[in-house]
């Protein structure tokens, strides 16, 4: 940490999060900062520390950011103040005491090239103030002052501005021209911050130079300044773009200032809102509807020229399981640097957008062949092999990759889309971490996708729904403490996978209906069970998010549980941490409705995510399921067989059963038991099946070998 005051900061927003990410970014500019939670903080810091600029948020609780300056800066005259808002179009209230302090105002949230300048202009004018030379920079980067461009024919008017404008400006900073000619030659050749035009020029009249001016910088900042005191004149300058009007001879040096400081704060916000329009905020790159617009571009192109483009979309392969391990905001940086390789992978008329979540999307344009287009994909492909650094963790990640191509595959763009996106499902199917071209076969299998999903809607009807059940033993005599409920869809002489299924049931909102149907037969066989030779038999159920959430869960399932003479305590409610740590009310008052009814609760695939001990407690957890990744590398992996035995430290400490998911073999049982498991479940104590006959004593079935 550097020491040197002249470059040190105070930042100020009662947000934690965005005090680290302020620290960060300016600590990669070369400057020192301190973080303050709130106004009357940094009023106690500001006291016992100098500070050159003090950059604070407008909007907190109690001392707000511009009440902060009005107090600080008497005490601290040289400090230059920055406010920070995330309001696109604000309006600071007038204080004589805080306009003459404020640097600059800066939009929330900020982006680097911004801040360096924003900075950069505080620092000079904190350096101006005690007495430096007007272009010193407090980092040492001799960075200069930001340039305003004005158009101004009468030299009076145009001393006037420079003069109005030296507590923040130096006049090197000006450039003066009187001729919009020469204006739009300036504008053209260099890039300007601000623009100071009047409207009467020697050859322009009328709206001329704000038009004219704006289609030369779009990007830059206009203010009118002109001799006419006309309201009506005044909107339609607005109108047409510029961000201000001020007319001559009512002019002060706080109200120029403001003014100036407020406008490009506005165009700064205008390009925002573009930027929001077309772009992923995360990644910067074009969004789902740019991405629409030039695939149509590249269609117009291809159908006058003749030539060929792609269509590509792009999945993170088990970008979920990052997320899910590491938590959002290292997924995000993760997303963040997928998008940048996929930017520098492609060539430079090709496009990349992100389309939400973890799936992004490219556009090969101009190809002579469908192997240009699979060149485009071996590179994306490549650029991903290198780790990708998540601040202090390293990950490997690919991708699938599906590509639909113009006009072999499709002839419209509903279509090239539609068929990109099967090629990708084609891609995943076949292991991820590849391409597919779209052909006749994935199309077939998305017929059969379709199929699938009309079929699924009429399974429950039909009956073709089934259940199996897998015992649980405990580990002290393998004796049979439950079974757990699994549901499996017969249709016809085909079996479809749960993993094929259940997801496209839950999309397609018929989890609920066929989760109590399924519940409500389980029970049945629970009683059966119980009122024989196992009467302290439960039963596992797992239940979906949508289940969870259903108003009227509880009430429902005691009802069940009553009718058979069921007691609540056989009921093991299994779900997901995902699920537990959800920020849903609903479904949290669902669990503990449950929870006080009597039901026991197990968290399953536990290890992978982040549960705090606190929702574990406040959710009464009885059982924490080992996730079967660990359960299965325990052997021969010390790092799994590390997590197994922290889970069960944890397990111990809150009074909650551990069991061990998955065990398969003798190998994997001894693990769980030398980890301290108390129960397991697995393929060696007996694969699901619809129909068990109970024995008295419960043996070991070793499939090794299956």
């Amino acid at each position: 940490m550097m020491s040197d005051p002249a470059n040190r900061i105070l930042y100020v927003d009662d947000e934690p999060d965005v005090g680290v990410a302020f620290a960060r970014a300016v600590g990669r500019l070369g400057y020192e900062a301190d973080v303050a939670g709130s106004g009357e903080e940094a009023f106690r810091l500001a006291r016992t520390r100098y500070y050159a600029v003090i950059v604070t948020d407008l909007r907190m609780p109690g001392l707000d950011g511009l009440t902060l300056v009005e107090r600080l800066s008497p005490l601290t005259p040289s400090t230059a103040f920055v406010i920070v808002t995330g309001l696109p179009n604000v309006d600071l209230r007038s204080s004589r005491q805080a306009d003459g302090a404020i640097a600059s105002v800066m939009g929330k949230p900020w982006d680097d090239d911004e801040l360096k300048s924003t900075l950069a202009r505080a620092f000079q004018l904190n350096a101006q103030r005690k007495g430096h030379e007007a272009t010193a920079s407090g980092n040492g980067n001799g960075a200069p002052a930001p340039a305003i461009l004005m158009v101004e024919d009468n030299d009076a008017d145009a001393d006037l501005l420079v003069a109005l404008l030296a507590a923040e400006y130096p006049a090197s900073s000006f450039t003066r021209v009187t001729r919009l000619k020469e204006a739009m030659e300036r504008a053209h050749e260099a890039s300007y911050e601000i623009i100071l035009t009047d409207l009467t020029l020697p050859d322009a009249r009328g709206f001329d130079a704000i038009t004219r001016l704006q289609a030369a910088a779009p990007n830059t900042a206009i203010v009118v300044v002109s001799g006419v005191s006309d309201d009506s004149l005044a909107q339609q300058v607005v109108e047409l773009g510029a961000q201000d009007y001020l007319v001559k001879g009512t002019l002060t040096s706080a109200m120029v200032q403001r003014t100036v400081r407020h406008a490009r704060e506005r165009k700064r916000a205008e390009r925002r809102l573009m930027q929001l329009a077309h772009y992923d905020q995360l990644t910067g790159l074009a969004n789902r509807g740019t991405f629409q617009e030039r695939v149509t571009q590249a269609l117009t192109r291809a159908r006058r020229r003749g030539n060929h483009f792609a269509v590509m979309y792009i999945d993170v392969d088990r970008f979920k399981t990052i997320n899910d391990a590491f938590g959002h905001d290292v997924g995000d940086v993760l997303l963040e640097q997928v998008g940048r390789r996929l930017h520098r992978s492609v060539r430079d008329y090709d496009t990349v957008a992100r389309m939400g979540g973890d799936e992004f999307a490219v556009l090969a344009d101009d190809l002579a062949s469908s192997s240009e287009a699979e060149d485009v994909a071996r590179r994306i492909m490549h650029s991903l092999e290198p780790a990708i650094d998540l601040g202090g963790r390293t990950v490997q990640v690919t991708c699938s990759i599906g590509v639909a191509l113009y006009p072999d595959a499709a002839l419209s763009i509903a279509e090239l889309v539609k068929c990109a996106d099967r090629a990708l499902y084609q891609a995943k199917r076949r292991g991820r971490n590849r391409y597919a071209f779209y052909d006749v076969t994935t199309g077939e299998q998305a017929l059969i996708r379709s199929a699938l999903a009309a079929d699924l809607n009429v399974a429950l009807r039909r009956g073709e729904f089934g259940l199996q059940f897998q015992p649980q033993v405990s580990m002290e005599g393998y004796q049979l403490e439950a079974f757990e409920l699994l549901l499996r869809w017969n249709r016809g002489d085909e079996v479809v996978s749960p993993s094929v299924f259940v997801p496209m049931l839950e999309e397609a909102g018929g989890m609920v209906a066929v989760g109590h149907w399924a519940i409500r037969e389980a029970t049945r066989r629970l009683a059966e069970w119980r009122g024989t030779a196992h009467p302290e038999l439960r039963l596992a159920v797992n239940l979906s998010r949508a289940q969870v959430e259903e108003p009227g869960l509880a009430d429902s399932v005691l009802a069940m549980l009553g009718e058979l003479d069921i007691p609540p305590q056989a009921l093991e409610l299994l779900i997901t941490e995902q699920i537990l740590m959800r920020d849903s009310v609903r479904l949290h008052l669902a669990l503990q409705e449950l929870k006080h009814c009597g039901c026991r609760l197990t968290v399953k695939g536990f290890g992978a995510g982040f549960t705090s001990k606190e929702y574990l407690s406040r959710f009464g957890v009885d059982s924490l399921k080992v996730s079967r990744t660990f359960v299965s590398a325990a052997p021969d992996d010390e790092e799994s067989a590390a997590i197994v035995r922290s889970i069960v430290a944890l397990g111990n400490q809150l009074d909650i059963r551990v069991i061990a998911d998955g065990v398969e073999t003798m190998g994997q049982l001894d693990a769980a038991k030398a980890a301290g498991c108390h129960s397991a479940q697995g393929f060696l104590f007996g694969r699901p099946m619809p129909h068990w006959s109970l024995p008295a004593t419960w043996s070991l079935v070793d499939d090794r070998s299956a």
